[in-house]
């Protein structure tokens, strides 16, 4: 486990647990973002005709906020070969008027689902601000960790996590943290490193050891690699690729 932690250093992007001021609820809503997932598997040959499909859909019920959607591949790792259609993000209030029945279906079912060799996990992840540090603008590449915590060990995690971020705050580096809403079991939360190219994994040498010990005590991220392993069970990862419309 130590060695899988260990990448950290190089890749550096449940409970069901959402940070909100509750005066500021009050006044705008809820404040958290929310995003649906939907794994995708497409008909062999028929790659290109599906991403066609799905961005024609979306152009037609998904370009505007909070329904906004996009289309990943998952290119190495956990779940590779499937696309992931994302919606949001949003609040699960959003959710009671989202495009669902009637033309919107009809148009999924003729001109998406027969390409569509199977569907796959559906799911609803929150963003923890707390531990996460996001940085405007579009990405091409992430590193997308999913972890799967033992049982009430989740805050010890999120503490982790939140130390992590203040790190990649102060190191002008992105990461997300996402907790798991509805999700299969194991899946408890997930980590996201955006990345601008595939170049970055050969050129992108920063290692948080270092800034993390001078921040938080000497021998701080030796520590923090054994408590890991004792409220971690399980880890995947995967490398997604965005999915971009086909030009016209």
């Amino acid at each position: 486990m130590k060695k899988v932690i260990a990448l950290l250093c190089l890749f550096m992007s449940p409970l069901f647990m959402v940070a909100q001021e509750e005066a500021k609820e009050e006044a705008e809503g809820p404040a958290y973002q929310m995003a649906e997932l939907t794994y995708i598997k497409a008909k062999v040959g028929m790659e290109k005709e599906f991403v066609q499909a799905i961005w024609a859909h979306n152009a037609k019920y998904h370009s505007e906020a909070p329904y906004r959607s996009q289309l990943w591949n998952i290119r190495f790792g956990d779940d590779a070969g499937w696309y992931v259609w994302t919606m949001g993000t949003m609040t699960f209030s959003d959710l009671d008027n989202a495009p669902g029945h009637g033309e919107h279906a009809e148009d999924w079912r003729k001109n998406i689902a027969k390409y569509v060799a199977e569907y796959g996990k559906n799911e609803t992840w929150v963003l923890s601000e707390s531990a996460s540090n996001p940085k405007p603008g579009a990405t091409k590449i992430q590193v997308v960790w999913t972890v799967d915590t033992k049982d009430g060990e989740g805050d010890e995690f999120m503490d982790f996590m939140k130390q992590v971020a203040e790190v990649h705050k102060e190191g002008d580096r992105e990461v997300l943290t996402w907790n798991g809403g509805f999700t299969e079991d194991g899946r408890d939360y997930a980590m996201v490193f955006p990345m601008e190219s595939f170049t970055s994994f050969d050129t992108d040498k920063w290692d948080i050891e270092e800034p993390f010990n001078e921040k938080f005590g000497e021998d701080a991220w030796e520590d923090a690699m054994d408590d890991w392993e004792d409220y971690v069970e399980d880890m995947t990862q995967a490398l997604w690729m965005y999915v971009a419309p086909p030009e016209k």
